[in-house]
């Protein structure tokens, strides 16, 4: 590259070789600056995408809260019973007669949540307990003509509408869908939590009688 001589200890370039290099610099930072620039857009982008398809998880999660909550109050307005109260019943009318051990299985409900659940139904009239013949020392559950009544007027809990919707879908379908609600509730820090395969609000054992 020639060089001029400006003194004896300093060089420099031509003054058109400057302009030239100034030029080319320029053009260089402001490629720089709109890489740059670029990526900005590009993270801001992400960020908002990210945003808002969080915002629709939400929603999605919302509207089902609200409508096993709008569910679990109908139940309880035209019945006077719980979802785990009425599942209880289920139970019991399906088997005709049963003892608490195998109810609590067939519920999917711990075996004092059943015990309780069972005395607040046999207060109120909706089942009654006897001895079984091939066991005096145990107990069989069945219902009593105003259990029967409940029964028959019941309409299909949401749990069940579910399952038969979701029996419908394809084997790969069903399975992205329980990952993907495995993944939110480990998002959502419940793992721990216990739960049954019941799809109402408010507690399933309660302090209060009725």
């Amino acid at each position: 590259m020639l060089r001029v001589k400006e003194d004896k200890n300093h060089w420099c370039l031509p003054p058109a070789r400057t302009m030239v290099y100034n030029t080319a610099l320029k053009l260089y930072i402001t490629k720089l600056n709109l890489i740059y620039l670029k990526i900005n857009i590009e993270i801001m982008t992400q960020t908002e995408l990210c945003n808002q398809r969080c915002q629709t998880l939400l929603i999605s999660i919302r509207k089902i809260i609200q409508a096993i909550d709008i569910h679990s109050r109908k139940l309880n307005k035209e019945f006077g019973l719980t979802g785990p109260q009425l599942i209880v019943l289920q139970g019991i009318s399906s088997h005709g007669q049963i003892s608490i051990t195998p109810l609590s299985r067939a519920t999917s409900l711990s075996q004092a949540t059943v015990t309780d659940i069972t005395k607040r139904l046999e207060a109120r009239g909706y089942i009654a307990r006897k001895k079984r013949e091939d066991d005096r020392r145990a107990v069989s559950l069945f219902l009593t003509e105003k259990g029967q009544d409940i029964i028959q007027n019941l309409p299909p809990l949401l749990q069940e509408k579910f399952t038969e919707r979701f029996s419908e879908t394809e084997d790969w379908e069903q399975m992205m869908i329980i990952s993907a609600f495995e993944r939110v509730v480990s998002l959502m820090a419940a793992e721990k939590l216990e739960a049954s395969p019941i799809l109402i609000t408010g507690p399933i054992r309660q302090n209060t009688t009725r």
